[in-house]
């Protein structure tokens, strides 16, 4: 089947209806390369969520930016109650 004859008209009429350009994807991944890649992230840090799936920082290393995992907030509780 070929999807650009679902993708095509929804991408025109959700654009049309938000005044915006717009894409559409099959997946969450696809998903997220397309916004990284609109935003330009190459070269950029980009922060992820320590607890997630994988894709997320694969994504970002995919469209060229450097992953930051911060240190979870429960973490930084329990390092200021030992001080």
């Amino acid at each position: 089947m070929d999807r650009g004859k679902i993708y095509h008209p929804f991408e025109e009429k959700w654009g049309q209806w938000n005044n915006l350009p717009s894409v559409a994807t099959s997946s969450w991944a696809g998903a997220a390369l397309a916004a990284l890649d609109y935003f330009n992230i190459r070269g950029k840090k980009v922060l992820c969520p320590t607890n997630t799936f994988m894709a997320t920082p694969l994504s970002v290393v995919k469209s060229g930016g450097q992953v930051i995992l911060p240190i979870p907030i429960a973490t930084i509780s329990v390092l200021a109650m030992m001080l």
